[in-house]
């Protein structure tokens, strides 16, 4: 293992003693005991008391000034609304005072207490009855009512053990049935309380006995409570399960200044995910399976099933550019990260974003379009991923280890599988076969198998008030549908948060990966493009290929290695820095640097069993990708209260710096004398590349935010980048922002009682996406010249005036949660405009550059709307049902392309003006005859001339296909999804989840279909030669002979988790422990493109094994060629918690 993981792992085993033995490292709740006069430093909790008041205040309600003391000092306020006496107003010149005294004379004469809990100010009544001048020591584990550090002194009492008892219990979510830490927990009449532990424990002393109502609240969740009786001397128990609020209005989100900011507060919509939650119940083993299809206008679009070269890109409400990257940007805690496809082709792609391991990722928030990206400039036009990690939390240290077990499948292989056809050469017959079944029938065993998946996983979490830990390592080992396709891979984690004094805290993030994979060499492309004529019991040929294309499925295991490794390292740094309760600070620095490496192999083949021309001399490749990612942030906000405390205003400054390095090198070597020989030296014939691309961006922006008595919220800001890659002659991009929020339902107006909340929302804001490193710097390229001289000739003429694409978006919307908060429903519509499209547009000749110039002057217009609606459709024990349905449109248009006519993408896909981004255009053949008889080749071929405004639709007159038009077939990005997650919760034990993913409203274009009509001439059209449209399409353009409807509705999860009652828990030595049966892509259940060429009108028509096939290395979907169709996994996993 690396020197990381080494420290990693030493640190890890340093530290657990430490937390659990050493007394000056003890849990919040001990620490806040222990506060004596002779110590020489002051506690945690003295510290909190003597932190700056800052508070002015002139006759204003109770409740409004504890809210703007608990702003200023930065400390968060904790009591029940109904302790704070309505009508009463305050006056407290306390500018000069410390917390301890503002609270003093805030709450004088009000029968109200406080004291320090952790890090929170926790307001109380008085006890109506004495309390003992001590109190025994809680255990690590819970948070109790404490008599620690108060100013206001409680009236001295006598305990009673016969008048007072105890009350324990646990919280949980009542959804994922996990414990809910920091929750309040309080008894209204008796002002007695206190919060729930790291395992959702809590314990209330010197409760009276007699009937008590127990009540419960925890921001994010609805309240709850329950009533019991309490008897002297004795301890009565009760547990809660709390159901999330449908909307989490005060729910913190990453927006990019200090501290992030309310979601109430924000204009645009900002989608989360609960990713520790998710991980639990659904069956994933990447993050591309956590972030797919979970959020609406959110796409993932898989490559292929090719165990660890799965990846596909990543879409926030679409494509936008038709030159640069759609892919969004990532950030990992507070840092850019890597999230690029490495070793990408036409059949598979990895990815950096798959690196990390789903357990130690918190959840994710999906900021979409320029609207909500404008604080992260240039690059973040098309959304940002950020994705926040575990933290360790105060008390005792919790291990949690889980062991995954499972298999990977091609469901229904002969079925995907399609028939080939072909024509013995010597009888003329036509044969066909189809090769999974031939091969099961000659070996007597399948010919795919079930690839295992492994994985283990341990993470260790806890703290005291001054540091806490969250660490973890994952081991994880997966195989394809052949034993040499395989992906293995260790994580580990440590993230350290520390408390350096009231005003100062430091977070240190980091992690490693080790990893490596193996592709499975095309097998797919050389089943699908087989032959029965090569088979050795076809017409008595004896070929040793039995069908197969190219080679056997064991010559790809023995002849050729296709091995990737990756080692990847993060580290990241955050400093929070409030001098003045009123003025934060926020430094992040962080850098992701990765080490990959491709190693291709081909053994020289001295008997000839390998097809292809690497195989006769025997080939390596080596090729090395090295990438480093720095990033320096600094942000700061300073808050102000005005008007007696009724109008906020925040002002905020960012500074931010980040440089990507990349080093690319290949190494290559032809002509390996023996089978043996596998180094590059050893060859006959070798070369080698190097390059080194730099882009550095350093942006800076300025923001003010005004609300009105925490409901009316108006953010305006403006940002500044320069990049690299700009034109010496632009100047820096200049990006605005504007956003407003208005949180109805708090007005004194609102009295619909069946909406509970209701906020309207709207963002304007922009973007930008910068042009490639080197476009636009002229370039020359060294070639040889006379006399093996080297010299230098034009490549690129560059333009000096290039500047970034900007994207500019305006979005409205609402968000609302209905009946008692059972129905949350949110509302989104955009609309987005990209100008300064990068286009390439021809050179004269004369300047002789052999390339064309990119010049900003396209633009693109999208637009779309996205509704998300969850329901809690039953809500009482034994059982609970949640339910949420997302829906969302992501329309686009290519508005302007200059003097450019078309550009073409790939394989009929083109850039036209006037439709959507790589659209399909193809000519359409309606008839053709026969040169004689009633099959064979075809002449008079006639196309579709095409109608509508611009003679592009479909549905014109024939004409001869010379003069045929390319016709506009539809798009061939989906331009709507939706999706739908269930979980039903059975007598609190068992969950049953279950989700679909739906998609619609394009088409896709399956080359390795067409190919089949052409090259490889294994389809029933290519040998009978008996359909006529098949035969004319074969003649003028195959790609219609390739496309099908790529919609689709599939099973996508479906997971069966139990949660082992405690008291059986622990029998077996553990704190919690579950197991959860999952599955992942069950199955179809709509698919009306089945078959290429229906849509064309071909009645020779291949099966399409699966929708969800693109080709990766592609920028835009909507073509399949040979990659393997997506595979189904099974797993089940036991979790224990200790």
């Amino acid at each position: 293992m690396s020197d990381l993981a080494h420290y990693l792992g030493a640190s890890l085993l340093a530290l657990l003693p430490t937390l659990q033995a050493a007394p000056g490292l003890a849990s919040p709740v001990e620490r806040a005991q222990r506060v004596t006069s002779n110590r020489p430093e002051p506690t945690p909790a003295q510290a909190i008391l003597d932190r700056a008041s800052h508070l002015d205040v002139s006759k204003i309600p109770l409740a409004e000034a504890l809210r703007l003391l608990s702003e200023r000092t930065d400390v968060p306020f904790a009591f029940s609304p109904t302790f704070i006496p309505e009508d009463q107003q305050v006056t407290c010149r306390c500018e000069a005072l410390s917390l301890s005294h503002a609270l003093d004379r805030l709450l004088a004469g009000n029968s109200l207490t406080y004291r320090i809990v952790g890090r929170h100010v926790l307001i109380e009544r008085s006890p109506a009855s004495p309390v003992p001048a001590t109190t025994p020591a809680p255990s690590p584990s819970v948070s109790r009512r404490i008599a620690s550090t108060v100013v206001a002194k409680p009236v001295e009492r006598t305990r009673d053990d016969r008048r007072v008892g105890t009350i324990t219990g646990r919280v949980i979510d009542d959804q994922t049935l996990q414990p809910i830490a920091t929750a309040q927990v309080f008894i209204d009449a008796l002002g007695i309380g206190g919060l729930t532990g790291i395992d959702g424990k809590f314990q209330l002393d010197d409760v009276p006995a007699g009937t008590k109502t127990v009540l419960v609240r925890r921001i994010g969740y609805r309240e709850a409570s329950a009533e019991l009786t309490v008897v002297g001397g004795r301890t009565a128990s009760v547990d809660f399960g709390l159901g999330r609020e449908a909307l989490a209005l005060d729910e913190i989100v990453v927006t990019g200044t200090p501290g992030g900011t309310q979601r109430r507060a924000i204009g645009n919509v900002v989608a989360g995910l609960d990713a520790a939650n998710l991980e639990r119940v659904s069956p994933i083993v990447n993050v591309e399976q956590l972030l797919g299809q979970r959020m609406p206008g959110v796409m993932v679009m898989p490559g292929s099933g090719s165990i660890g070269r799965d990846a596909g890109p990543i879409r926030i409400r679409g494509s936008s550019s038709t030159s640069l990257p759609n892919d969004p940007i990532v950030y990992i805690d507070g840092i850019r990260t890597n999230s690029d496809r490495p070793y990408q082709s036409t059949n598979e792609a990895g990815s950096r974003l798959n690196d990390l391991n789903p357990s130690d990722i918190e959840r994710i928030e999906v900021i979409k379009g320029p609207a909500a990206a404008t604080l992260y400039g240039t690059e973040a036009s098309n959304g940002v991923i950020q994705i926040i990690t575990k933290r360790g939390v105060g008390g005792s240290p919790m291990f949690d280890m889980s062991i995954e077990l499972g298999a990977t499948w091609l469901a229904d292989a002969a079925e995907k599988a399609s028939v080939n056809y072909g024509t013995n050469p010597f009888t003329g017959e036509l044969i066909s076969e189809n090769l999974v079944l031939k091969e099961e029938e000659r070996f007597g065993e399948p010919l795919f198998q079930s690839g295992p998946i492994q994985k283990l996983n341990a993470s260790a979490r806890g703290g005291t008030d001054i540091i806490r830990y969250f660490a973890s390592v994952n081991h994880s080992y997966r195989e394809g549908i052949v034993d040499w396709n395989w992906d293995e891979k260790t994580t580990g984690r440590l993230n350290l948060g520390i408390t350096l004094n009231s005003f100062a805290s430091v977070d240190l993030n980091g992690s490693f990966v080790d990893g490596a994979n193996r592709s499975d060499g095309g097998l797919w492309a050389d089943l699908i493009w087989g032959n029965p004529v090569k088979s050795i019991d076809s017409g008595g040929l004896e070929d040793p290929r039995r069908g197969w294309q190219a080679q056997t499925p064991e010559v790809m295991r023995d002849f050729r290695e296709d091995v990737a490794d990756v080692d990847r390292r993060i580290a990241s740094l955050e400093l929070n820095f409030a001098p003045r309760n009123w003025f934060n600070h926020r430094l992040v620095g962080g850098i992701d640097v990765a080490h990959a490496t491709r190693t291709v192999f081909t053994q020289k083949d001295l008997e000839y069993k390998w097809y292809g021309n690497s195989s006769v001399t025997g080939r390596k490749s080596l090729d090395l990708d090295e990438t480093r990612l720095t990033t320096f942030d600094y942000s700061g906000t300073a808050d102000f209260r005005l008007l007696h405390g009724r109008l906020g205003a925040a002002v905020s400054l960012g500074l931010q710096y980040y440089n990507r390095w990349l080093r690319l090198a290949d190494l290559d070597g032809e002509g390996l004398a023996t089978p043996t020989l596998r180094t590059i030296g050893a060859a006959a014939v070798t070369t080698s590349y190097e390059d080194i691309v730099e882009n550095t961006t350093v942006g800076t922006y300025v923001q003010q935010q005004l609300n009105w008595q925490q409901r009316i919220f108006l953010t305006g800001a403006i940002r500044a980048d320069d990049n690299s890659a700009f034109g010496a002659n632009f100047d820096a991009a200049i990006y605005p922002k504007l956003s407003a929020t208005w949180v109805i339902h708090e007005e004194p107006f609102w009295n619909l009682d069946f909406i509970n909340q209701f906020r309207l929302r709207g963002a304007w804001g922009a973007a930008g996406q910068q042009p490639d490193v080197f476009a636009a710097a002229r370039l020359y390229e060294a070639r040889s010249g006379p006399g093996d001289q080297p010299i230098l000739t034009p490549s690129e003429y560059g333009n000096p005036d290039l500047a970034p694409e900007r994207g500019e978006e305006f979005e409205l919307g609402f968000d609302a949660s209905l009946l008692n908060d059972r129905i949350g429903l949110t509302f989104t519509h955009y609309r987005r405009t990209t100008e300064d499209v990068i286009v390439a547009t021809p050179l004269a000749e004369s300047l002789g550059f052999p390339s064309d110039q990119l010049v900003n002057i396209g633009e693109t217009r999208n637009w779309g709307t996205e509704v998300e609606l969850s329901a809690q459709l039953l809500a009482q024990d034994p059982v609970r049902w949640d339910l949420s349905v997302s829906f969302a449109t992501m329309e686009n248009e290519i508005t302007d392309l200059g003097s450019v006519d078309q550009i073409p993408v790939r394989r009929g896909r083109l850039h036209v003006e006037g439709y959507p981004l790589a659209s399909v255009f193809s000519q359409r053949v309606v008839s053709a005859d026969f040169v004689s008889g009633e099959s064979g080749p075809v002449t008079n071929v006639m196309c579709d001339g095409g109608t509508g405004t611009d003679g592009r639709s479909i549905g014109g007159g024939p004409v001869p296909c010379k003069d045929a038009p390319f016709l506009y077939w539809g798009r061939a990005e989906p331009s709507w999804t939706a999706s739908m997650a269930s979980m039903l919760t059975l007598f609190r034990n068992w969950q049953l989840y279950a989700s679909i993913d739906v998609r619609g409203g394009h088409i896709q274009f399956h080359d390795a279909l067409g190919a089949k009509h052409t090259t490889f001439t294994n389809t029933r059209c290519a040998n009978v030669q008996d359909d006529p449209i098949c035969m004319g399409q074969r003649a003028i353009n195959r790609a219609p002979l390739g496309l099908f409807d790529g919609s689709f509705a599939r099973l996508r999860e479906l997971s069966l988790n139990y949660t082992f009652p405690d008291q059986l828990a622990q029998r077996f030595g553990v704190r919690a422990a579950s197991v959860a049966f999952g599955w992942r892509n069950v199955g179809l259940l709509w698919f009306p493109g089945k078959y290429a060429g229906e849509i064309a009108g071909v009645q020779d028509r291949d099966r399409i094994a699966d929708p969800e096939m693109n080709a990766p290395s592609e920028q835009f979907g909507g073509e399949v060629v040979t990659g393997m169709p997506p595979l189904s996994q099974a797993t089940v996993t036991l979790k224990v918690s200790f």
